[in-house]
């Protein structure tokens, strides 16, 4: 997971113009932002692919052929007055050829109030969306594979 450090903050930041933002001094992240994204998604894969085995964030990489899932971030937050935004590039590699496998662009959008717990819901449920993505592309026709999740420089599928 590759997120801007004006994105990965402790407090939740609003987009209020071109250019502007709002940080909420009184609403934090348990913990960093791109932290949260990764082992969210690393979850909702779990969830997506039954059968295939998950990765989590600082779990040991074995031998076997990995696919490795990099998400970079563009944006991702909430944007005044009503939505919150998503917008990643994601890459599949076959960690044992280093071949892109599957690549793509995903532009998220998720219509909420201006509402800090809501907003919160509303980053969830995009982050879902960016894994049934990943996991509609996850497949590979000549071989099985399982899907995991690195720490931060991306995600890996084995």
């Amino acid at each position: 997971m590759e997120m801007p450090p004006d994105l990965d903050r402790l407090y939740l930041t609003t987009a209020i113009g071109p250019n502007r933002v709002r940080v909420a001094r009184h609403v934090r992240w348990v913990a960093p932002l791109g932290g949260m994204m990764q082992r969210a998604l690393a979850e909702d894969l779990v969830r997506l692919l039954p059968g295939r085995r998950v990765l989590m964030p600082g779990d040991p990489v074995l031998q076997k052929t990995v696919w490795m899932v990099r998400v970079v971030v563009g944006r991702f937050m909430p944007v005044a007055p009503d939505h919150v935004v998503l917008d990643v590039d994601w890459f599949v590699t076959d960690t044992a050829t280093s071949r892109v496998i599957a690549a793509g662009r995903a532009h998220v959008v998720e219509r909420v109030p201006d509402v800090p717990i809501r907003q919160a819901a509303a980053m969830s449920r995009a982050i879902t969306h960016l894994a049934d993505i990943l996991a509609d592309h996850s497949s590979h026709p000549s071989r099985e594979a399982d899907v995991g999740c690195a720490p931060q420089s991306g995600a890996a599928v084995k």
